[in-house]
């Protein structure tokens, strides 16, 4: 079984065999992280999923949280890791 599988046609990401149903804003972080083999800055995600206006980065944050809250509420574990002044990076990748 796939742990992580990110289905980019249906805009949702399986972990452990459950939708995260993750928010629109949620998956596009998501995809944005999944997507780089390294760490991703809060400035690229911001660049690529808010086009139209600048959130903070403590929003950028706040989504990183959810995300990985339902992860572990599905029964998993952190999914993104941060590392000051670096980025954002999934933990394992599959």
């Amino acid at each position: 079984m796939t742990i992580l599988y990110n289905d980019t046609q249906n805009s949702r990401v399986i972990y452990l065999g459950y939708d995260m149903n993750l928010s629109g804003k949620e998956y596009m972080i998501f995809s944005c992280i999944y997507q780089s083999e390294d760490f991703v800055s809060a400035d690229e995600i911001i660049e690529k999923c808010y086009p139209d206006k600048k959130p903070r980065r403590g929003d950028i944050a706040a989504h990183i949280c959810h995300i990985n809250k339902k992860a572990h509420n599905i029964g998993g574990r952190v999914l993104i890791i941060s590392k000051y002044g670096v980025g954002y990076k999934l933990t394992d990748k599959p």
